[in-house]
């Protein structure tokens, strides 16, 4: 696994994003092209609940990368990093320089336009992000070329055991409609008047790092490790962000839905990807993940009891979707 030291690259002061984990914004020295590099999420305590640090969450978004690789899916690289005196993972721009004039737009701006009452950032109306709201935004934009994606990426979220694939978790790559946007969501004209004929491809899958058991704490891990029951409701309990109906549910039931939708053959058959399984080779990508880690980092290594359990879920989960889709 290539470690990235990008104590050199020069931040791009006023550009970093925002979102769970804040990225900060780098250019290469060498060759002048952009990356994405982001800690490991943390929360302060706040109203009597004590300090959160997902110390290894920056593992899971790296060996997400690798198993989707692993599997033959567009998935975004992500590389662990260090940039001054923090440890974290790195990832290129998704737009390459070929494509310098194009823009990434998440698909909650194409939603909001379909269901004014979808508020993001509002909790109650996140009940409204919803498998039918997608449907209805790809079907009335005239998207359906892009299921495949959305399909894949659902799978891939069931198999890492990803919770947080909201509504800016996923993106298309496009020209010329930004403006377009602005301009729809000031006159909030019928959706049907937005042209989308310069959508250019989807983004690559991105944004995998709550899964694989970030949130947990040692302890849990050596819970879930000495008691198999535990484990499998665990992996049996895994919510998807993605609601059906305006609920929250889990992934494997997500699955289970779609197929017994008109989609099912379309789920079927972007789930081949699942027969490029190889356990053997999960096995190496986490137990080699942090191999190349220099020596003042080592505390940042992962436990040799939560590689074991990342192993155990994995393969659990890759049992269970694969009982579900042959």
């Amino acid at each position: 696994m290539q470690f990235i030291d990008a104590s050199d690259y020069i931040e791009r002061i006023g550009q970093n994003t925002g979102g769970t984990r804040a990225k900060t914004l780098l250019q290469s020295p060498d060759d002048g092209r952009d990356w994405f590099f982001k800690c490991s999420e943390y929360k302060p305590a706040k109203d009597g609940k004590p300090e959160k640090y997902y110390k290894y969450e920056f593992w899971s978004e790296v060996i997400a990368s690798e198993i989707g690789v692993l599997l033959g899916i567009d998935v975004l690289a992500y590389y662990p990093a260090i940039f001054g005196k923090k440890i974290g993972c790195i990832s290129p721009h998704m737009i390459t320089p070929e494509e310098e004039n194009a823009k990434l737009t998440e698909v909650g701006r194409y939603m909001t336009l379909i269901d004014h009452s979808f508020l993001p950032d509002d909790r109650i109306s996140r009940k409204r992000y919803t498998f039918q709201l997608l449907e209805s935004t790809i079907t009335t934009f005239g998207l359906e070329r892009f299921w495949p994606y959305f399909f894949t990426t659902l799978i891939f979220d069931g198999l890492i055991g990803n919770t947080d694939r909201h509504q800016e978790n996923w993106a298309f790559l496009e020209r010329n409609i930004s403006v377009k946007f602005d301009q729809a969501f000031i006159s909030q004209p019928n959706p049907l008047e937005l042209d989308v004929t310069d959508v250019i491809r989807m983004a690559p899958v991105y944004d995998n790092g709550s899964s694989l058991g970030r949130e947990l704490s040692d302890e849990r891990v050596e819970q879930l490790m000495n008691d198999p029951r535990q484990l499998s409701a665990y992996v049996d309990n895994g919510k998807s962000e993605l609601h059906w109906n305006g609920s929250k549910i889990t992934h494997f039931d997500l699955i289970g839905n779609l197929l017994n939708t008109p989609y099912a053959d379309m789920v079927r058959q972007t789930a081949l990807c699942l027969n490029n399984w190889d356990e053997q080779g999960m096995k190496n990508i986490i137990n080699l993940v942090d191999s190349s880690v220099p020596d003042e980092w080592k505390g940042y290594c992962i436990p040799a009891a939560r590689k074991a359990l990342i192993i155990k879920i994995l393969t659990l989960r890759a049992f269970k979707l694969r009982e579900m889709l042959s």
